[in-house]
């Protein structure tokens, strides 16, 4: 009868344990103006940004225990193809990701796609994706999808590999290639920082409307998945969300 006890409370506290494993998520992201970032305060590196913040009211409304790493974004991509974390944020949802993650219905932020030329260039192109000048040259981040109306002329145009966006920003100072595109929330803040303003001009914006998603590893955390959806539905109607998007100066992009 002892034994038997004995065997009753280790799986009681077997379950228990699982329990309280299921209540734990590492999540992953990348370097992403005003979603990710790493901002120093007071000589230390600290997390911030809107997808940050609600991964941090996801944590506190479920009552849930939080990780966050952020990566360089091909790196990310990776550790979320080995499962390395339960969960990445700030991705945009393309077909080719579907096969090893699982995208919550709602994204959280909406992106809006900006392109920009130097002063000086002669190119005319009105923003019909269709019409895309033939022999401009575009810079192009490795491991970036960008929106759709772009990505399905990827391999139509001429692209010009580089890692990162200031390297594109870079290269369109250079004139080494004829245009560069990011999203507003991304290339404007850097262009200014850089002190580039003078030298570009704006080519076309407004395209795109491509949404941040949070999205987690295949098949993994099922349940869980099904709580983070409905509340961050919820999250997305309040007051605190609308003062997020102001805070970090996302609201009319």
């Amino acid at each position: 009868m002892r034994v038997i006890l004995l065997l009753m409370i280790c799986l009681f506290q077997a379950e228990a344990w699982a329990k309280h494993e299921l209540e734990s998520l590492k999540f992953v992201s990348s370097h992403f103006a005003g979603i990710s970032e790493l901002k120093e305060q007071d000589g230390v590196l600290v997390q911030q940004g809107l997808g940050v913040d609600i991964v941090h009211e996801l944590a506190r409304r479920l009552e849930i225990k939080i990780d966050i790493e952020i990566l360089p974004f091909k790196r990310a991509l990776v550790s979320m193809q080995h499962k390395k974390y339960d969960a990445i944020f700030g991705v945009y949802k393309k077909t080719d990701r579907l096969v090893y993650l699982d995208f919550l219905d709602v994204a959280f932020y909406e992106d809006s796609y900006i392109f920009y030329s130097q002063v000086s260039s002669k190119l005319h192109w009105d923003g019909n994706m269709s019409q895309y000048p033939k022999d401009a040259t575009i810079g192009w981040i490795t491991g970036w999808s960008y929106f759709d109306g772009l990505y399905a002329i990827k391999d139509k145009i001429k692209k010009v590999m580089v890692s990162n966006l200031e390297a594109n920003i870079r290269m369109l100072e250079k004139g080494r290639v004829d245009f560069a595109v990011g999203p507003i929330r991304d290339i404007n803040p850097l262009i200014a920082k850089l002190g580039l303003k003078n030298k570009f001009k704006m080519v076309s914006s407004g395209h795109g409307k491509t949404g941040n998603y949070i999205a987690f590893a295949k098949g993994r955390n099922l349940e869980l998945q099904k709580k983070v959806a409905n509340e961050l539905a919820l999250i997305l109607k309040t007051p605190w969300y609308q003062q997020r998007l102001k805070h970090y100066k996302l609201a009319d992009l």
